[in-house]
């Protein structure tokens, strides 16, 4: 079943994949946060940008409805 969004979801797609793109990159992350033996392994200045943005708050259904 194709999946289509609406406008509202399309705009929060686009936001959410540059953003990521731009600030959540595996290098600017996960290898950066990795390389400097963080205990949590992730940086608190992204999780801090999602939750400015709201993506932190938002319900996502998993699976077939």
């Amino acid at each position: 079943m194709p999946l289509y969004h609406n406008e509202d979801q399309a705009m929060l797609a686009d936001t959410a994949a540059g953003f990521m793109a731009e600030e959540g990159n595996i290098a600017k992350q996960l290898r950066h946060w990795r390389d400097r033996n963080c205990k949590d392994g992730f940086g608190h200045g992204l999780w801090k940008q999602m939750a400015e943005m709201g993506f932190t708050g938002m319900r996502a259904r998993h699976g077939p409805c």
